[in-house]
Order: structure tokens, then C-alpha cells, then sequence
């Protein structure tokens, strides 16, 4: 692990700045907190911080979704109460003595306990092999318990489901499909520039996608070549392991490079098709997760539930989405022709029972479709209303379900319901074998989470999250770029101490440029919009730009929540991402003498030296059909990267520097 020493001194003087933020928003912090972290950090290492800390900041959360906080056995409890000694003051903001939520918590005391708690939660790990057989095995047993699972035909929701979807579906067409290949691997282990010279072909695939139409450019090149593709009867995809946190790795399929070919082209077609549609787009923009961000804050007030699955992608059965396609015959057999049937790892063959694995392209906006039909049919059958009605009234059916559209929003596994309709929908879940996933659901407090961002009483108490800064070896060039995202994220949601200690600690790696956000409240709109929206996960759009000036909007509002749909609909158009280059935020501006600066005559910009994430290139230098084919198929690319990402320096575009050189040039 390491200087223990050095990390515990890091990572103590991090939640000291996180407590004087706090203070400042009367947050009742204590330093006796800090010493008991550090005599934990102590006696248990590390573990302590990555493993047995987040158990505290999981119960707060579950606390907040069900009302009744349960302090885990790794915490000694306050005599005569049920809350933790540690921040014993900041939990009775929250919970009472016995645990039972309170009717009007402190919602600062909710994002600053929860961002001390929770900050390193979802911090990435390297695997072991012992966890990479945990999840294997995890997903082997969720396909053997799902091939068990039997669709009940008689289930009122699923009736309703497959007619809305024989409904809302019936013109669209993937007969005529543009495929191309995406950025993720495929099973073959090929590169993006080898994938399109294909060598075989599904045979399940070839009667709806024929390789003469979908795997050349023309017959002439399949003549030239003068030697044909095999069929193949079954198709595999392997398993891939990617890092995620202390449980353990993220299980991706790196599917077939055929049907990753086909699939990718399936997708487009299904999102252009949600997107023109007047009933579906109402509830569904697969391009865009800030539908669902924006109606989680105000669902505790509308009446409505935000529900989550464990493990949608695995549990999502094919014979599901067969039955539930049952009115669209060729449509089905068209999206069955592309999946894979077997997952391989370690020479292991895993059968799969889903429809698609999480790596498989047409996985998130199938599985979209379907808990929206369930969703939508759900919510019409408490409102007794039939499905089968649209072939006797269809206008009145359609402005029916376009009502109830408007009241629902699906985004992959993340669902947002009336909460009339939870009861007959998570019913319908667990008899096909899905798993709602009871710590985030929400329905029976004002906490509400989806598409991760997190609301209580409209409050937003979203904290920013460490995934990648491990505290040791703090001097690496690695660590710079992570703690230049880092420190904007904690300025802008008005964290200005943690902020600053950030802005040092980037500095003894390397100097930086600090751009200050007063300097454009007299800007104008467009250019303050263009340094707000920093890139930053969750907060960027809630930090939007109104009729006051930047410095209104931030000085004393960092839990402000801005939602103006003028204000989204312009970080739509024009949205500028300051957090792809090396500059810190902060409340004035600096550029250290040492930092190298240039003028580059040929993109007629100012530029600074610093350490930045770079990955090794390979260049397209192969002719012939296979590279025709891409350039028809509006793949453009000539050179690929091959290696993970390293840091090297390197001179970067220094933003807004026309509107800085008064104070940065003396």
C-alpha cells in the first residue's frame, strides 16, 4: 500500500478542507471526528478508508431511501441512540436518537456527510483473479436462474406491454440498416482498421443481413478476393473484466466482430426511430440521461418513484423480448439474428440466456424499450385502461398514452413512475426474473436518485466522487490531470477550501493556470456558458447561467439548483468543455512565471506546456476493398490508438486567454 504515513496525511487534510466547507454552511463538523479516522487508518491500513468507511456512507443512503438508518457493526454507536459516534452531531441533523428519518433534515448536513462518506466509494481497484472468478461466476449463475424463469402469459402488464410495443414499434424498419464498427473490442481481438476485412458471417444473420450486401463494398471486391466466407452456426463473445471498485471488476461482452458490425447499425436505427417518435420521445431520449436527472428532482413532490435494477443487462431474458415482440415478427427475428449465444472465459463456455450481455450494442435500447412498455403498461392497467383499445379508438388511445408518456422516463435500468404504478410493476419484474434493487429505490422519502444524481426535498445533494486519485505517489504526472478535474468539480459546487488544496496539490506536481469565473460575469451569456460547463459528471447543467451574472448565481449559492429549460436547451447547442484542458478554476486569476507559455501562429492560439493523458496511435496505411468499405460506411478514422493512455507533456489550448492577458502578462 505503500507510505501509509503519506497517505494518511493526504487524506486527512482533504476532510479537514471538507469540514471547513462544511462549517460554512452550518454544518456541525468536530475535529474529534478526524482523530478518530486517523487512529482507524492507523490500527487497519488502508482497508479502513476504501472498504469499511463506505459500509457507514451505504447505510446513510439506505437510511435516506427507507427512513430508518441501521449503523453497520463496524461502528460503535452513541450511548442510548442508534446513530454512529462518528459525526454523531451531523447524523441527529438527519436521523433522530432511535434512527427514524427526520420530517425536515438538514439538506446541506446530507451532501456534506455524504460527500465525507462517500468520496472514495467508487474508487477504481485492479482486479485479482479470485474477484474476476467471483463475477464470472456471478453472471453464470444469473443466466442459469434466468433460463428457469417462465414468461406467465396470463400476466396483465405483459398483455399490455406486448400490444403498446406491437403498437408504438410497428414502423420501425431495420431492414435497411448502416452498420459500422464502435470504439470497444470485439472477441476476435481485432483492431478497428483489421475488423473490415470479415472472414466469416452468421449464419442466423445471413438471411435478414446478407454478406454480399452488409460485408463488401460490392460483388466485384467478393470476385476479386476470390475466395468466400464460411457460416457460422453459433456465435461467441468473450468475456471481458474491467476495473470498478473494491467488490470487484465490471463484466463487458466483447462481442463477434460481425455482430457488433450489425448491431451497431440496429442502434442507430432504434435511437433516430425513438427520437421522431411523438409517443416514445416523451418518455425516452437514449442520447440524453438529463431527462431523467431533471424529473428526479421534483418526483418527490409529483407523487412519482425512481426504481433501479441489479444487473438489468443480465436479466433481461431473450425469451422476454421474444414474447414481448410477438406482434412484430420480423422486427424480432431481425434483433435475435445479431446476439450472441455463448460468453467464453478461460476456455469456459457460458450459455447466454439474456438478450444481450452489457457490451452488446443493442443491449441499453432494447432493455430501454422494454421496462418502458412494462413501465407504461403497468401505469395503465391502474388506470384500467386496455392496450387493445387502439385498434377500436385510435385517437383517443393515442392521446391517452401520450399523457401517461409525459408522467414516465425510462433511461436504461434507471425508471420513473407515478407511484400508483410501482406495486403491479415491481411484481411484474420479479415473476420474469428481474431484481429491483431496493437500496435505490425510492418512494417512501423525499430522497430521490436516478441517472446519478441524487435529490432530497428538491435539494440537490449529489457529491463528487474520487475513481481515480489513490493518494500515494502524489508527485506522479499521472495524478496531475485527475486533480485538475477534480478541483474544478469542488469549485463549482462551491467546496472553495477542498478547491484550493487541490489547486496546491496539482502545483507540486507541475505549475497551472488558474482561470477566475469572475472575470466573465460581465462577458456575456455565450462565454460564460462555455467556462461553466466544465465537463463535470453530474453538476455541469445544474450550474446554469440565468438572467444574473456568474458571480450572482455562485457567491453563497453552492447548493444552488438551476433548472431552466431555456438554460438546457443552450447547453445543448453550445457547450464548451473546459475540463479537456490543463487549467484550475478558482476566484482569481494565476499563471506561475515557471509555466511555459507560447503563441502557436498556425491555430492562432495561445498555449501552455503541461502534462496531459495521451494514447499511442496507429496509422491506417493498408489499401484496398476493406478500407473502401469504412470510407462508404462513414468510418473516416486513419488511426487508432493501441496502448492504454500514458502522460506525457505536451503544449495544450490555454482557454479565454484574450480576455486573461491583462492579468497574466505583467
Amino acid at each position: 500500500m505503500g507510505d501509509l504515513k503519506s497517505f494518511q496525511a493526504r487524506y486527512l487534510a482533504l476532510r479537514r478542507c471538507l469540514f471547513l466547507d462544511g462549517t460554512r454552511h452550518q454544518v456541525p463538523f468536530h475535529e474529534k471526528d478526524l482523530q478518530t479516522i486517523a487512529e482507524r487508518l492507523q490500527s487497519e491500513g488502508t482497508s479502513f478508508i476504501k472498504v469499511t468507511l463506505p459500509l457507514l456512507g451505504k447505510a446513510l443512503d439506505h437510511g435516506l431511501v427507507t427512513g430508518q438508518f441501521n449503523c453497520p457493526a463496524n461502528f460503535r454507536m452513541k450511548r442510548n441512540t442508534c446513530l454512529p459516534v462518528l459525526c454523531h452531531s451531523v447524523f441527529t441533523m438527519i436521523f433522530g436518537p432511535d434512527g427514524i428519518l427526520m420530517s425536515q433534515p438538514n439538506s446541506a448536513s446530507i451532501f456534506f456527510l455524504r460527500q465525507f462518506l462517500l468520496f472514495d466509494a467508487k474508487l477504481e481497484f485492479e482486479s485479482t483473479p479470485e474477484l474476476d472468478e467471483i463475477a464470472v461466476c456471478g453472471f453464470e449463475s444469473r443466466q442459469h436462474l434466468l433460463s428457469g424463469v417462465r414468461i406467465p402469459l396470463d400476466n396483465p402488464v405483459l398483455i399490455r406491454a406486448r400490444a403498446l410495443l406491437g403498437k408504438v414499434l410497428s414502423r420501425l424498419d431495420l431492414c435497411d440498416i448502416a452498420p459500422g464498427h464502435g470504439p470497444g473490442a470485439v472477441a476476435e481481438r481485432k483492431d478497428r482498421f483489421e475488423r473490415w476485412d470479415f472472414t466469416t458471417w452468421p449464419a442466423k444473420a445471413e438471411r435478414y443481413y446478407p454478406y454480399l450486401e452488409y460485408g463488401v463494398h460490392s460483388l466485384r471486391a467478393s470476385l476479386e478476393r476470390g475466395v468466400g466466407v464460411s457460416l457460422s452456426r453459433k456465435t461467441e463473445t468473450r468475456c471481458c473484466l474491467v476495473p470498478k471498485d473494491f467488490r470487484g471488476p465490471r463484466l463487458i461482452s466483447a462481442e463477434n466482430t460481425v455482430n457488433q458490425y450489425l448491431q451497431q447499425g440496429q442502434m442507430k436505427s432504434i435511437m433516430d426511430y425513438v427520437d421522431k417518435h411523438p409517443i416514445l420521445s416523451k418518455s425516452i431520449k437514449l442520447r440524453d440521461q438529463t431527462q431523467n436527472q431533471r424529473l428526479a428532482q421534483v418526483a418527490a413532490s409529483s407523487d412519482s418513484v425512481t426504481l433501479d435494477l441489479s444487473n438489468a443487462s443480465d436479466t433481461v431474458s431473450a425469451a422476454l423480448v421474444w414474447y414481448l415482440l410477438s406482434d412484430l415478427p420480423l422486427l424480432k427475428r431481425q434483433l435475435m439474428s445479431t446476439r450472441s449465444d455463448y460468453m467464453v472465459y478461460s476456455n469456459r463456455k457460458i450459455r447466454i440466456v439474456a438478450f444481450a450481455p452489457m457490451g452488446s450494442a443493442t443491449c441499453f435500447p432494447v432493455e430501454t424499450l422494454v421496462f418502458w412498455a412494462l413501465t407504461m403498461a403497468s401505469l395503465m392497467l391502474v388506470r384500467h385502461h386496455d392496450a387493445s383499445e387502439a385498434s377500436r379508438d385510435a385517437s383517443s388511445w393515442n392521446t391517452f398514452v401520450s399523457e401517461l408518456a409525459s408522467q414516465v422516463s425510462v433511461f436504461g435500468d434507471d425508471i420513473i413512475v407515478p407511484s400508483i404504478a410501482l406495486g403491479p410493476l415491481s411484481g411484474t419484474l420479479d415473476t420474469i426474473g428481474c431484481q429491483v434493487n431496493t437500496s435505490k429505490t425510492c418512494y417512501s422519502t423525499p430522497f430521490r436518485e436516478s441517472c446519478g444524481t441524487e435529490w432530497f426535498n428538491e435539494s440537490d445533494v449529489t457529491i463528487i466522487r474520487n475513481r481515480r486519485y489513490h493518494y500515494e505517489g502524489h508527485r506522479k504526472f499521472e495524478n496531475y490531470p485527475i486533480l485538475c478535474g477534480l478541483q474544478r468539480k469542488f469549485f463549482l459546487r462551491g467546496l472553495y477550501s477542498t478547491a484550493d488544496l487541490l489547486s496546491q496539490w496539482v502545483r507540486e506536481i507541475y505549475p497551472a493556470a488558474t482561470v477566475s469565473i469572475a472575470d466573465y460575469a460581465s462577458v456575456g451569456l455565450e462565454s460564460a456558458s462555455e467556462l461553466l460547463y466544465s465537463g463535470c459528471e453530474q453538476g455541469a447543467r445544474r450550474y446554469m447561467v440565468g438572467k444574473k451574472s456568474i458571480a450572482d448565481r455562485f457567491i453563497g449559492r453552492s447548493l444552488g439548483i438551476f433548472t431552466d429549460d431555456r438554460d438546457v436547451s443552450y447547453f445543448e447547442r453550445d457547450r464548451f468543455p473546459v475540463d479537456t484542458f490543463p487549467v484550475l478554476l478558482g476566484w482569481y486569476n494565476e499563471l506561475d512565471s515557471s509555466l511555459p507559455l507560447r503563441y502557436n501562429k498556425g491555430y492562432q492560439r495561445m498555449e501552455i506546456r503541461v502534462p496531459q493523458e495521451f494514447q499511442r496511435l496507429s496509422n491506417w496505411v493498408s489499401e484496398g476493398y476493406p478500407r473502401l468499405h469504412a470510407r462508404l460506411s462513414s468510418d473516416k478514422a486513419d488511426r487508432i490508438a493501441i496502448r492504454d493512455r500514458k502522460i506525457k507533456m505536451a503544449w495544450s489550448y490555454l482557454p479565454f486567454y484574450s480576455l486573461l492577458s491583462k492579468r497574466l502578462i505583467r
